[in-house]
């Protein structure tokens, strides 16, 4: 699969997450995370990262003062 840029997009609703996941063939595997409905003035911390050797990305995000979830 070769390295893979690690990708984070904001769309209306929710957040995606885009790697790939070579455990399971899939090129282009996608995370989503739901946004609260109102995220005017929310800090939003995303962290994302990819291990070449274990061949796997994980990634965490949380609004706010809300528990982190993973993706």
């Amino acid at each position: 699969m070769g390295d893979r840029m690690l990708y984070v997009e904001q769309a209306q609703g929710f957040y995606q997450m885009t790697s790939c996941n070579s455990r399971d063939g899939n090129p282009n595997y996608v995370g989503r995370v739901d946004a609260p409905a109102d995220i005017e003035g929310l800090w939003t911390y995303v962290y994302y990262s990819h291990s070449r050797d274990l061949s796997r990305s994980v990634g965490f995000m949380q609004f706010g003062t809300e528990e982190a979830k993973r993706v």
